[in-house]
């Protein structure tokens, strides 16, 4: 390459490099509902991008400082989470909140100003509002009349800031379309998704129907076509609302238009992460400061509603920290998100950053993923080999091959369940045809006297020779699903030099059925859990047991007792070996 080429596509290389930018896009709510922008965000438009955010879950919610006459106490919050996102060195603030937007806009945007430094401020509200305008077609000059609701916490709806914000976009659009916006203030509705409360789907089902009724007593015969989702917990409960609502109806969730949004600014801001960068997540969120008076405290240990709306200078006050989310759930982020499955990509994070703290159960979650990578190469292989050891003289449950196999199968990492199945018989049929021959050849004398080196007591060997000889060649069949005798049943059948043919279909039918039980066991636990990955599982088990620990060991020495009544039946009923 001659030198003057070589010197512009230097040039060239160096100007994108310093057109990049590696800082993190900054996003905040008051506490999980902002959640549900960050997920837009992490799709293919913001590949490489950053993000740091922050959950003010001590103070939240926030809807009920404006009503305690609070407002400045909360302008103050708002840009307090501001500014801890600058100290991450974000690069843009988005405003996850639409109570947080309505009140502490203005406040964040003059604070930026001041500042210096290009930083801009990204709202839900204008974007909701737009989003809204766009569904219906409200531009056009030949738009009917409509009605628009408006669901958001007290805070937002006592601001007035959608009624305005819908007008300004409708003017701004230069629309002449006759617009009514009702507006409803659901009380306690994002603190209930917030706590995973089971009550919350009823409660927004109640202030829609509440809503529409308005609508439809102020403005007879005016039709509702879309309710904007004026806070960012709501949309966890859309599936409950679009049952209920009526049909056509949209739901407008001004996360995707916050997220179009965002990445315009900084796209025209030659502001984006250089191709190839390594996206990551910073999560965050407000606790009460440690060694803070208990008095001040709930009984859920959060803040008491008195003190938390009746400070006055949150610039003075001592009373929260922010922490990282793996320092405020002792390193299980996944706990953060009481409606994880309603984010994947966010949960997907999360579970990242569980990873990245090491431990027992990510390196659980790094063999199980291991040998799921090898599933669809050498599945059926091992499954043959493990039932035909298990159906053998050698001692290994069935449950530890089939039930993960079903499993596996479910999720897509290994072949067909049927396939699962065919193989365990197969290996089922392999292990029993070493017991039938191993006796037809050495016959009883010798596994009585040498038995116990083949892991054959006598006992049990006793026993299954008893069973064979009292109720015939059917039990090869029968006893494939009865504990302590299915692996040993085979014995018995070649002493008694049963035809092969028989042998072969009995025991074929019998391991066939227990085989498929456990196999669709397996499977079905797998659709449960098919989107999780296995951190994730090794995680949610571990809070499963945490939760159930006295359940979980009285099942487990249920188990251990039931088997050994099982074996004690079984084995303490063989009759002495005649003379």
């Amino acid at each position: 390459m001659k030198r003057p080429a070589a010197f512009i596509l230097a040039s060239l290389v160096a100007a994108v490099a310093i057109a990049a930018d590696n800082r993190p896009i900054g996003v905040f709510d008051s506490g999980t509902g902002g959640l549900t922008v960050l997920e837009k965000m992490l799709g293919e438009d913001f590949a490489g991008e950053s993000f740091v955010y922050l959950g003010d879950q001590a103070n939240m919610p926030y809807g009920d400082y404006a009503a305690a006459g609070k407002s400045d106490f909360l302008r103050g919050l708002v840009v307090n989470d501001a500014k801890f996102l600058l100290s991450k060195d974000a690069k843009i603030i988005v405003i996850a909140c639409n109570t947080a937007t309505a009140w502490g806009y203005d406040a964040v945007a003059k604070m930026l100003e001041k500042r210096g430094g290009g930083v801009k401020v990204v709202g839900v509200v204008s974007a909701g509002a737009r989003a809204a305008i766009e569904a219906l077609g409200l531009g056009s000059a030949a738009s009917e009349p409509c009605a628009i609701g408006v669901m958001a916490t007290p805070g937002t709806i006592s601001s007035g800031v959608y009624e305005r914000t819908i007008k300004a976009e409708l003017e701004k659009a230069g629309s002449k379309a006759e617009v009514r916006v009702f507006s409803r203030g659901c009380e306690g509705l994002a603190d209930a998704v917030e706590r995973g409360s089971a009550d919350a789907p009823a409660i927004a089902v109640a202030n829609l129907k509440a809503l529409l009724g308005e609508c439809a007593q102020k403005a007879p015969g005016l039709k509702m076509k879309a309710v904007i989702l004026g806070c960012t917990h709501f949309p966890f409960l859309l599936a409950d609302l679009e049952k209920a609502a009526p049909e056509g109806m949209l739901f407008i969730d001004p996360a995707e238009n916050a997220a179009k949004e965002c990445l315009s600014v900084l796209k025209s801001s030659d502001a984006l992460a250089p191709v190839g960068a390594e996206s990551k997540v910073e999560v965050y969120v407000s606790v009460p400061a440690k060694g803070i008076d208990a008095k001040l405290l709930d009984e859920k240990g959060g803040l008491k509603r008195e003190w938390k709306y009746g400070r006055d200078d949150p610039d003075a006050d001592r009373s929260t920290e922010i922490v990282s989310i793996a320092e405020a759930t002792g390193g299980d982020p996944l706990s953060f998100v009481p409606f994880a499955h309603m984010v994947p990509r966010v949960r997907a994070r999360l579970v990242r950053l569980a990873a990245e703290g090491g431990g027992v159960l990510a390196k659980l979650a790094a063999h199980l993923d291991a040998v799921a990578a090898h599933a669809a190469t050498w599945g059926l292989l091992l499954v043959f080999v493990f039932m035909a050891v298990e159906s053998s003289f050698i001692p290994f449950p069935s449950e530890v091959v089939m039930i993960p196999a079903g499993f596996l199968c479910a999720r897509g990492e290994m072949q067909s369940l049927y396939l699962a199945i065919l193989a365990g018989v197969l290996g089922s049929l392999a292990g029993a045809f070493v017991n039938y021959y191993l006796a037809l050849f050495v016959g009883r004398p010798f596994l009585e006297r040498y038995g116990r080196w083949f892991f054959i007591k006598r006992e049990s060997l006793d026993r299954a020779c008893d069973v064979f000889n009292r109720y015939g060649a059917a039990t090869t069949f029968l006893c494939r699903m009865v504990p302590v005798v299915r692996q040993l049943i085979s014995i018995p059948a070649g002493i008694a030099r049963m035809p092969l043919g028989a042998f072969t279909l009995f025991t074929a039918l019998g391991a066939g059925i227990w085989t498929a039980v456990l196999a669709f066991a397996g499977y079905s636990i797998g659709r449960s859990v098919s989107d999780m990955s296995y951190l994730e599982l090794c995680i949610r088990g571990k809070e499963l047991v945490g939760k159930h620990t006295p359940l979980v060991i009285v099942s487990g020495i249920a188990l251990v007792a039931a088997y050994m009544l099982v074996k004690k039946l079984v084995i303490g009923k063989a009759r002495a070996p005649s003379a």
